[in-house]
């Protein structure tokens, strides 16, 4: 897991943000660039691009996520591409 980043934040809060939030605000910051993300998922689409893992392998374009690269697999180079698996969650 990326190691948390806690930085003041000026105006306390951030829309959005969690109540418990107070003065601060939380950051996960990308181990390959200067960017911090507020959420794990945001790292985690965003270090997909440093990966490689949202370049077509046809024609070399980057997508900005990985389901816009399945999107464009399917789309422009009619390619069957697997939906990702959704997890479902039961509640006991």
């Amino acid at each position: 897991m990326p190691e948390l980043v806690v930085i003041p934040h000026p105006k306390g809060r951030v829309s959005g943000a969690g109540d418990d939030l107070g003065q601060s605000l939380l950051l996960f910051p990308c181990n390959y660039c200067e960017r911090t993300y507020r959420t794990k998922h945001s790292l985690d689409e965003h270090r997909a691009k440093h990966e490689g893992r949202t370049t077509c392998p046809i024609c070399m374009r980057v997508q900005s996520t990985v389901s816009h690269l399945r999107n464009h697999l399917r789309i422009v180079h009619e390619q069957d591409v697997p939906q990702r698996k959704r997890r479902t969650k039961f509640f006991i």
